[in-house]
């Protein structure tokens, strides 16, 4: 699952999803997760602001994004937030980027991973009052990743179409 711009996924972000039962208005499911977002980086001092209808923002720069699907009665909202700015040129160049920061723009650092993890969890367990897990991937989904990417995403004409 994807948000709606490109996504340049590499090991400075934190990428989770939260998937709910639709049982009322999933626009505040949304915000919902993005106010967890908010509480969690206050752990760290960092003083984050909602951006409807799915970012979270420090001093009006997008640390957070989430994308959200539905499917079957239930809502997956995966976010994204940044611990440290991908340094692309194509990045650097983009007059987007000046829009985006990072918890290492914000507080000079980056937290222990865990610590971030764990801050994130708690939250939304808190506000969901259920709890937040990890999940590992079975024998027969690894199988499956392992083969989409020997025959899909490591390809060229997969990830350079144009």
């Amino acid at each position: 699952m994807s948000g709606g711009g490109t996504i340049i996924t590499d090991p400075n972000q934190i990428i989770f999803c939260t998937v709910f039962k639709i049982d009322n208005d999933w626009h505040d499911l949304i915000k919902d997760v993005c106010e967890c977002i908010i509480r969690s980086l206050k752990d760290f001092e960092m003083d984050a602001s909602y951006k409807p209808p799915n970012d979270v923002e420090i001093n009006g720069k997008k640390i957070s994004g989430s994308g959200q699907i539905i499917r079957n009665g239930n809502l997956a909202v995966q976010s994204t937030l940044l611990l440290k700015q991908p340094e692309l040129k194509i990045l650097k160049n983009d007059k987007r980027n000046g829009n985006l920061t990072s918890i290492y723009d914000s507080i000079g650092h980056i937290p222990e991973i865990n610590t971030i993890k764990k801050s994130i969890s708690e939250s939304i367990s808190n506000q969901f009052e259920e709890e937040m897990y990890e999940s590992k991937f079975s024998k027969e989904e690894k199988l499956e990743i392992e083969k989409l990417v020997k025959m899909k995403y490591s390809l060229d004409s997969h990830t350079f179409k144009f």
